[in-house]
């Protein structure tokens, strides 16, 4: 059945035929945009100010910062758990469901508050010589505690103090840890220490 509406036929175009949209040269666009006042609408900042408030490079948004600490608390609330169970262990001292989840209930916001605003600052070189001697401290503290203390004093401070001087290894930077752990071994050998019992 054929069809009602007919197609109109366009006329072939030829080479000699204009273009229906012809380029407006650059330096003609830029004259328009000058005569047109465009530009001086356009609110613009002098080199002296200085916005309000300067990025910070190392931030992130909070909803990442709350992730990373769930992340690492995770892990550093088991092993501070590990570590209480197997001094318990050593001393043959009783362990009970209730006696750790009372001392983890203790521990872990501590820890948590401790993990975020460790994770917030640990990019910056102060806070890097922060975690360096906070390591050193713990480190050295841990191999005291063990080979000079009382056996309720090795209950008490070793696992915060293994959980805090592996925790700050691991937010170290490659050179500072290795600095942190040649002080410790050089405190242990000079005190004449032992590692390994």
């Amino acid at each position: 059945m054929p069809s009602n509406t007919r197609r109109k036929r366009q006329p072939a175009r030829t080479s000699d035929s204009p273009k229906v949209t012809e380029e407006i040269p650059e330096d003609e666009q830029w004259r328009l945009v000058q005569q047109s006042g465009i530009l001086e609408q356009i609110p613009t900042r002098s080199l002296d100010e200085t916005p309000d408030v300067t990025p910070d490079p190392v931030a992130q948004p909070e909803s990442d910062e709350i992730f990373q600490c769930l992340i690492y608390l995770i892990p550093f609330s088991s092993l501070y758990a590990l570590m209480d169970v197997l001094v318990h262990q050593q001393y043959r001292q009783e362990i009970t469901f209730y006696g750790e989840a009372s001392k983890l209930i203790e521990a872990v916001p501590i820890l948590a508050v401790f993990i975020f605003f460790t994770n917030r600052h640990k990019g910056r070189r102060w806070f890097q010589a922060f975690l360096t001697l906070l390591s050193c401290a713990s480190g050295m503290r841990l191999f005291w505690v063990v080979n000079k203390g009382s056996w309720k004093s090795v209950m008490r401070q070793a696992a915060p103090l293994s959980t805090i001087w592996i925790y700050g290894i691991v937010q170290l930077h490659l050179i500072p840890a290795i600095i942190s752990l040649c002080v410790i071994g050089t405190y242990v050998k000079i005190r004449n220490l032992k590692i390994t019992f």
